[in-house]
């Protein structure tokens, strides 16, 4: 995997249809990025919450479908290795 910047995250972002990032994009990728340097993995759902200070729902919404996968997708990494506490069209 080529080295991650916020311009790889872009355009990852765009490919998987949820471009242009907004500020709580960045938020979660920000706080994703620095949780995985400080854990060795990317966080799950429920973990981006408590980091982020936004709802579930909200990054759900932000990064739909499987929101801690897309997430660390997004942030250059692998995805967590628990998903299960994902929300899967959580509205």
């Amino acid at each position: 995997m080529p080295e991650w910047t916020p311009e790889t995250a872009e355009a990852i972002a765009r490919e998987a249809g949820i471009g242009p990032l907004s500020a709580d994009h960045w938020t979660v990728l920000a706080h994703c990025r620095e949780d995985a340097v400080r854990r060795g993995f990317a966080p799950c759902l429920r973990r981006l919450a408590e980091l982020t200070g936004l709802r579930e729902a909200r990054i759900a919404r932000l990064f739909p479908g499987s929101p801690s996968a897309l997430v660390a997708r997004v942030a250059g990494l692998e995805p967590p290795p628990d998903l299960s506490r994902d929300i899967q069209g959580h509205p």
